[in-house]
């Protein structure tokens, strides 16, 4: 997949890294959820609601394979002047959700809080 590239991604790394104010570039999908640096901003490419291309470092990214992990979808949040927050939301049905039962001296655990 790494083959196909970003056509013109030099120009758009160009435009981009001139307006500091861009949180991130997002784009998708590309049938496996990619972040990287990307013109001085986080660069985020979505997973498939299908299949996913195999991950396969050995070939330097150039897989030929696909793989049946979980599709999903990006969800991104933006409140007033808070930084965007993304979200992986996988596609299916999933047990859960269960409460979380922290041994009390867990920091962060409600009763650690309160002391």
């Amino acid at each position: 997949m790494d083959a196909i590239g970003c056509f013109g991604g030099d120009i758009i790394e160009e435009v981009i890294s001139k307006h500091p104010q861009v949180e991130r570039v997002i784009c998708g999908h590309h049938h496996r959820l990619i972040q990287t640096m990307f013109a001085g901003t986080i660069g985020v490419v979505a997973p498939s609601p299908a299949h996913q291309v195999t991950l396969d470092l050995s070939q330097q990214g150039n897989s030929e394979t696909y793989i049946m992990e979980p599709p999903g979808y990006l969800l991104h949040l933006k409140r007033d002047d808070k930084p965007m927050v993304t979200h992986f939301m996988p596609i299916g049905q999933f047990d859960g959700p269960y409460p979380f039962d922290l041994d009390p001296d867990y920091p962060g655990s409600v009763s650690s809080l309160s002391q």
